[in-house]
């Protein structure tokens, strides 16, 4: 996989993912898909994307969405 992601950041002229964003990406990714419907894991994690794409500290960035979209998710009964 972390040839693919390293692919992708490349051609998307990103910088490659950290291994704590990716975690922190997946962990997210689950528990949206697990809290709502599994089709919106992807979709939040373009939102995600699009809100931190101007911030220049993108490791605070990620881990400040991650925290918000965490909070916001539907609490299991």
């Amino acid at each position: 996989m972390a040839g693919w992601l390293e692919t992708a950041a490349s051609e998307l002229d990103v910088g490659p993912l950290s291994n704590d964003e990716i975690d922190a990406l997946l962990d997210l990714a689950r528990d949206v898909a697990h809290a709502t419907e599994r089709r919106y894991a992807p979709l939040t994690a373009f939102l995600l994307g699009a809100a931190i794409s101007n911030d220049e500290d993108r490791a605070t960035a990620v881990r400040t969405a991650v925290t918000r979209l965490r909070t916001a998710l539907p609490q299991e009964p």
